[in-house]
């Protein structure tokens, strides 16, 4: 399933007409209904290497027995790339981040950020590794409806249903931690408590943008990981949004709702990770949005900008290494 919806530009002209609109109701993705507005390594000059100052290099261990040093990281970005991303995101009302991860021959990912808003409530992006845990606890089961609608449908109910097979919330959070330790992310814990009434607590954990887009990367290195990256390739139409409408949107899952911050609702955020398809290379992706305007639907709009914007800074890619990412 794909839906293109054509360059950035046009992405930019659908989101004037949805600022201008009325209101739209609908669950927001992890919880209540609600009413929204549809209103140093040096390198060339001309490319951004793997590691800079706006850069991620945390949780990018290397190898046993590999020299870092003696492995010059491909750029993910040339300078004229990263900088029409970075007039891209400004050019938005309110706040945006870009994450972009791809594998390194050593075994290690390369993640370059751009923007404001790199960390931020996960909302219903936190169902990956919750239906990866659920997979991983009872494995005969595999993917079943609830795995499956939690995923392509991102249904609240599926997912509380998924948390409640894991044991007491803080024994599914450690179940949940332990999935996301395997896609490389040492750094997020998973909300285990009630933070805002209405709400499930998992979808208040507080994830940043580098460890999403870095743990795209991953998802097919385990079983579990594998099934629901594939469930990730069936999103409903309807979420078509962002990566979504890319033509080399892979695989994705977005999240949204009533807050940035954990238990606290401040401003409307949409966010989504995945991976895209660059020439044989999957590329990880994370994206997020607050927009000033506090709409869902400005938000979702600005996603579909952001995500094609970066399909087209990255170019074609044929020197990927899937293998590299889970280590081998």
């Amino acid at each position: 399933m794909r839906h293109v919806r054509g360059h950035a530009a046009a992405a930019i002209a659908m989101l004037a007409l949805v600022v201008a609109g009325g209101c739209a109701s609908g669950s927001d993705g992890d919880g209540a209904t609600t009413t929204r507005e549809t209103a140093k390594t040096t390198v060339p000059d001309a490319a951004v290497g793997s590691i800079d100052a706006a850069e991620e290099t945390a949780s990018t261990d290397s190898a046993d027995g590999v020299d870092t040093d003696a492995v010059p990281p491909p750029p993910i970005l040339t300078r004229a790339a990263r900088d029409r991303l970075e007039a891209t995101v400004e050019s938005f009302d309110g706040q945006a981040g870009i994450a972009i991860a791809r594998a390194r021959p050593d075994g290690t990912t390369s993640v370059v950020t751009i923007g404001d808003l790199q960390r931020a409530v996960a909302w219903s992006t936190i169902k990956v590794p919750l239906a990866m845990a659920a997979i991983a606890a009872d494995p005969g089961t595999s993917v079943d409806a609830d795995v499956r609608a939690a995923i392509t449908r991102s249904d609240n109910a599926a997912a509380t249903r998924l948390w409640q097979r894991l044991g007491a919330p803080r024994d599914a959070a450690a179940s949940v931690d332990a999935q996301m330790r395997l896609l490389g992310d040492e750094r997020t814990h998973t909300s285990s408590d009630p933070l805002r009434p209405g709400f499930s607590p998992f979808g208040q954990t507080n994830l940043a943008l580098a460890d999403q887009a870095r743990s795209a990367l991953l998802l097919h290195c385990t079983a579990q990981g594998r099934s629901v990256l594939e469930l990730m390739r069936q999103i409903d139409p309807s979420q078509g949004w962002g990566i979504g409408s890319t033509s080399r949107g892979d695989a994705w899952k977005g999240g949204w709702g009533p807050g940035t911050e954990p238990g606290i609702a401040s401003g409307y955020l949409t966010r989504q990770f995945g991976l895209l398809d660059a020439g044989g290379e999957s590329i990880g992706i994370a994206i997020a949005a607050v927009p000033a305007n506090g709409s869902f639907a400005s938000g979702s709009s600005e996603l579909t900008v952001l995500a094609q914007a970066v399909d087209e800074a990255i170019g074609s890619r044929t020197r990927g290494n899937a293998a590299a990412a889970c280590g081998q």
